[in-house]
């Protein structure tokens, strides 16, 4: 056989064999039409053959390939085993090579100076050894040798540029000259480089020498500063050099509210937390925050020695502060808008009995509006008919040691109970409008009983007794329940008078958002209903119309109560009495039935939350003070801190 293409000695019909092709050398040994230029088969020719594909041996390595970052091999045929997007012949960093920014063909990692920094170094000028960060700074030659941005122009750094590149400051060594320096008389130098050297020690024109050359001008600058000047009260500034600003206008020792003290009036030297209360002139004199407060001492040294006698003085608008005591007197008062409060640091200071078993304290009135405060009760309180009744920092549980049971019976329009401790027999609040705040209820064998048309009820402990909260209503009322604390409790409920009317107006909305209900009886009239009365709620459990489903209930703890405990037995429970409303499946999935997780000896009482409970920031409603969602129970929300501003000793 010969080569395809050669004449054979034995004839026409001799066989042609091809021969083996030779890559790259322009000869088509094989006659295939054309030399083999492309070995690999990967749609590149070899660069031997002025093609681009720097390894034909290797059909992964081509210009169409995808460089691997690392490994030592140049896949892509570009030179460089990584990315160079920018040219400069620098793999970029994120390929595996050093290029700091593979956008720029200007930085890099060569060091083109061989100053010691590359560009990548922040070498701003990688063409000049001279120029790199940490180099000396020429002032004033307009190149940044130390590359921070800038050249130097303000030597002295008094914060004004040189003349010599057109500043103002002419001596751009010292930084006390400058153009807003004081020109010091008779130095010889121009410290305002205006030009001029100072004559005189009076810069202001005031007709005081400066300070700092021997005159009695504090500030040398401000024609309105100098010891002639008038002192402006409260500005911060010592017009007239005496040393202090002015913020005691009226010399009586208490600088101004607007200073920051606590002088309540600053032109009046009879006004300041010294001065004694006068009454009826309209002014705070004591600076207390009350307005003609009337005190009453039975020693003597108050203005009456009888809370009755400063009743009976007393003009609308007025408050009497009773002297630390043990008052024995019943008091009756009628139209009249009056604020009773006790001037010792402790509630237990001022305790107020009342004698003969009558009432110590009895109001009526249309117009009337009563708020007591800092007080202990001793006697039973009656409230008929009257505006408005406010109840703070009152305490109904403690005489001499023993525990008192002291009635509170208001009727008003509105009522507000705030920080108090009550351990009443009965509580009767009855009003348009309620809120129970931050309060400590022990009712023992007594009852709450709330009439109202609207109730907020919230951040409150109830404990160890008998709960009854019971609504007589023109229009179906909205009651809040939130945040609270029951536990212990014989019974929890609601009930309504006059069953054909609250029907005929339509039941109130109820809702439980955010309390904690530990061991309290709820398997017959039970905290998830309320039940309809048909007369004054003298005969609990007579006359029971219906029960009926609460409007909300969320994020609230059923902990160990009595009733019920299991989900089981919740979902048998509810079927009862949410038949008709379908909130069986709502009320659970709201709700946590879980131990709280208690938390004792901790200043807030054996009823705070350990930081495992699963009642932290698991509320419903406003954010605790904190900001985090509020806690479950009496501390939680956004009242949470309350316990912070009571006397009592928490359970």
């Amino acid at each position: 056989m010969v080569a395809c293409g050669r004449s054979s000695p034995h004839g026409a019909d001799t066989a042609c064999v091809p021969e083996t092709e030779i890559p790259y050398d322009g000869i088509d040994q094989n006659c295939d039409g054309a030399d083999l230029v492309d070995v690999d088969q990967d749609g590149q020719p070899s660069t031997l053959a002025g093609g681009a594909d720097c390894d034909d041996n290797n059909i992964h390595i081509s210009p169409d390939a995808s460089d691997i970052v690392g490994d030592g091999t140049d896949q892509n045929c570009d030179g460089i085993d990584g990315t160079d997007t920018d040219g400069d012949g620098w793999a970029s960093q994120a390929s595996g090579g050093t290029d700091c920014d593979d956008t720029d063909p200007v930085l890099n990692p060569g060091d083109e100076d061989e100053d010691g920094t590359t560009s990548c170094d922040g070498d701003c000028d990688d063409g000049d050894p001279g120029t790199l960060p940490g180099a000396p700074e020429v002032p004033y030659d307009g190149v940044d040798q130390d590359c921070d941005g800038s050249d130097l122009t303000d030597v002295d750094g008094d914060g004004y540029d040189a003349e010599a590149v057109g500043g103002g400051d002419c001596d751009d060594e010292d930084a006390s000259v400058n153009p807003v320096a004081r020109d010091i008389a008779g130095d010889g130098i121009d410290n305002d480089c205006d030009g001029v050297f100072a004559k005189t020690a009076d810069h202001d024109g005031d007709g005081h020498d400066a300070v700092e050359e021997g005159g009695d001008d504090c500030d040398d600058t401000n024609p309105l500063v100098s010891p002639s000047a008038r002192e402006v009260p409260y500005d911060g500034i010592d017009n007239d050099c005496d040393g202090t600003d002015l913020t005691d206008v009226d010399g009586d020792g208490y600088d101004g509210e607007r200073a920051g003290g606590d002088d309540c009036d600053d032109l009046a030297s009879s006004t300041n937390p010294d001065a004694s209360e006068t009454a009826s002139d309209g002014a705070d004199n004591d600076c207390d925050g009350t307005t003609d407060e009337i005190t009453v001492c039975p020693d003597g040294s108050g203005v009456h020695t009888t809370v009755q006698g400063a009743v009976d003085a007393a003009v609308d608008g007025d408050s009497l502060e009773l002297c630390p005591a043990t008052w024995s007197e019943n008091i009756s008062i009628a139209n009249l808008d009056l604020t009773i409060y006790g001037g010792g640091e402790h509630p237990n200071d001022v305790i107020f009995n009342g004698t003969g078993g009558g009432n110590a304290i009895a109001i009526s009135g249309d117009s009337s509006d009563l708020t007591l405060r800092w007080l202990t009760m001793g006697g039973p309180i009656d409230v008929e008919e009257i505006s408005s009744f406010t109840l703070e920092y009152v305490d109904l549980c403690e005489v001499s040691g023993s525990e008192l049971r002291t009635n509170l019976i208001v009727e008003a329009d509105v009522i507000v109970l705030s920080r108090s401790r009550i351990c009443s027999e009965d509580v009767f609040l009855m009003g348009d409008s309620a809120v129970v705040e931050g309060n400590l209820f022990s009712s023992g064998a007594g009852e709450m009983i709330l009439y109202g048309k609207n109730a907020d009820i919230h951040n409150n402990i109830f404990y160890d007794g008998y709960v009854l909260l019971h609504f007589y209503i023109s229009t179906a009322p909205l009651i809040k329940i939130e945040n609270n604390h029951f536990a212990s409790l014989s019974l929890l409920g609601f009930s309504y008078s006059n069953s054909a009317f609250a029907e005929s107006v339509g039941y109130p909305e109820i809702y439980y958002y955010s309390n904690i209900f530990y061991d309290v009886d709820l398997s017959a009239t039970g905290v998830w209903q309320y039940k309809v009365y048909s007369d004054y709620p003298c005969c609990l459990g007579v006359n029971d119309i219906s029960d009926i489903a609460p409007t909300g209930f969320s994020s609230n703890i059923v902990y160990d109560n009595v009733g019920f405990k299991t989900k089981t037995e919740w979902y048998e429970y509810q079927d009862v009495v949410a038949t008709d409303t379908g909130l069986a499946a709502e009320l659970l999935s709201a709700s946590i039935l879980a131990d709280p997780d208690f938390m004792t000896d901790t200043g807030m009482g054996s009823y705070a939350l350990s930081p495992t409970s699963p009642g932290i920031d698991a509320g419903a409603g406003d954010p605790d003070p904190d900001g985090t969602p509020n806690d479950i129970g009496a501390f939680g929300g956004p009242e949470g801190d309350w316990w912070k501003e009571v006397p009592w000793v928490l359970p």
